[in-house]
């Protein structure tokens, strides 16, 4: 009976890789967790539809032929104030 009991508890267990990106975009590079953050950001709590991919295309720009790109804060920042959202 113990034995069913463990069976079903962890049937029932949400798998650890679902809850991951629940609440957050998956980064799509080693280098995109700041895209990562800015998408989460507009897409779950501004209600602004986005991933990274569009994201990186429109804060980077022509960087992006070069293949490798880093993100600063800077970056991020005009990322929202293209969107008009500045914070106070």
């Amino acid at each position: 009976m113990e034995a069913v009991a463990i069976s079903l508890i962890i049937m029932a267990t949400t798998p650890k890789e679902s809850l991951r990106f629940q609440y957050t975009m998956e980064q799509g590079c080693d280098t995109s967790c700041g895209i990562s953050v800015v998408a989460t950001a507009l897409d779950r709590y501004s209600g602004m539809s986005t991933d990274g991919v569009e994201l990186i295309g429109s804060a980077l720009g022509d960087t992006l032929d070069e293949g490798y790109y880093t993100v600063s804060l800077v970056d991020m920042a005009r990322v929202f104030e293209e969107r008009d959202i500045l914070w106070t």
